[in-house]
């Protein structure tokens, strides 16, 4: 099997083997042997080569106004994005008087972000810290919904989430 070379972001040849079809279908290949087929290849190469639709990195815009906070998050609220989620709710804690999630850009959320999210509800409940999320995509809407979330969570209704 000849090598295929693909430039890396950093510019770099990268050498990597094509997918051999003889070995891995006539004699079962070890799942070991099927994924060095994928080792060189980030994840975006990977999802858009197997055919599964490639979802944005996680981003946080902060929006303040007083003691009051507007994030903006967009991309996918997911256990890979906790971390930049916490990083940028953290530091809020102290001095706000209310804080509002923006969901409108989220393109996926998955059980972590939600997890999340109710965590931020629940600290803000114990606190004396208004607590409030505008609405996402359908898609988004619909994990809230199915787990009931939606019934609980203080979702703003169109006309105070076109305010923010």
């Amino acid at each position: 099997m000849r090598p295929v070379f693909r430039k890396d972001p950093n510019g770099r040849a990268n050498k990597w083997r094509r997918p051999s079809l003889g070995r891995s279908a006539r004699h079962g290949a070890t799942d070991t042997e099927r994924s060095e087929d994928w080792t060189n290849l980030d994840s975006t190469e990977r999802a858009s080569e197997a055919g599964k639709p490639v979802v944005p990195s996680f981003l946080v815009e902060t929006v303040c106004r007083g003691s009051r906070h507007t994030l903006r998050l967009t991309g996918a609220l997911d256990l890979n994005s906790l971390s930049e989620f916490e990083a940028a709710v953290s530091p809020l804690w102290p001095h706000s008087t209310a804080i509002t999630l923006d969901l409108r850009e989220l393109v996926f959320i998955d059980s972590s972000g939600l997890w999340a999210i109710s965590a931020v509800a629940k600290w803000c409940a114990r606190k004396p810290i208004e607590f409030s999320l505008i609405p996402g995509p359908q898609s988004v809407q619909s994990v809230f919904e199915m787990t009931g979330l939606s019934d609980i969570l203080p979702f703003e209704t169109s006309r105070t989430a076109d305010k923010a």
